[in-house]
């Protein structure tokens, strides 16, 4: 069974391509990752919490650890963090499919939300007005994230969840 801090964590709540996440503390989780970036996200913003510069849409940061000489069911890098319910799909686009065609790009140096929903628009497609307002809340969310060197890409509607009724990306891959 995985540790955190040389206690037993509790059972597994689910796993994705790159690691799993279980049970810990009252109102906690610890993710297990392969993913280095996930594990530098979150160490970064630890700092960042910690001089009070956090985004709401972003996990609390616990703590983190390092397992060089680990169980190989499971990644080296684990993240303790706030818990967050599963973002029910209302509180979600109907259209959300359409996030990851429409972030792909995100990462490039001269994105444009607009040109991407224009490319979308060509393709016969209508984004409704909740989808808007989402790509518009992970636009911000991303650039708020990159202009402190974090970098987040993976918007799959699975990797949301809910803090009160705010929704919170909680899978910083």
């Amino acid at each position: 069974m995985p540790t955190f801090d040389g206690k037993k964590l509790g059972r597994k709540l689910g796993c994705g391509i790159e690691g799993c996440v279980f049970s810990y503390k009252k109102g906690t989780v610890v993710k297990i990752t392969e993913s280095e970036n996930e594990f530098e996200t979150a160490q970064k913003l630890i700092s960042l919490q910690n001089k009070g510069d956090i985004h709401p849409a972003l996990p609390v940061i616990y703590g983190f650890e390092f397992e060089e000489d680990r169980n190989r069911d499971f990644g080296p890098y684990k993240i303790w963090r706030e818990d967050l319910k599963d973002a029910p799909l209302e509180k979600l686009p109907e259209d959300y499919d359409a996030i990851p065609r429409l972030t792909a790009r995100i990462r490039l140096e001269n994105y444009s939300l607009e040109e991407d929903l224009e490319l979308y628009r060509r393709d016969g497609e209508t984004p409704s007005k909740e989808l808007l307002q989402f790509l518009r809340f992970v636009t911000e969310l991303y650039e708020w994230c990159k202009n402190r060197d974090i970098f987040i890409s993976d918007f799959h509607e699975k990797n949301w969840g809910l803090r009160g009724n705010l929704v919170v990306l909680r899978d910083l891959g």
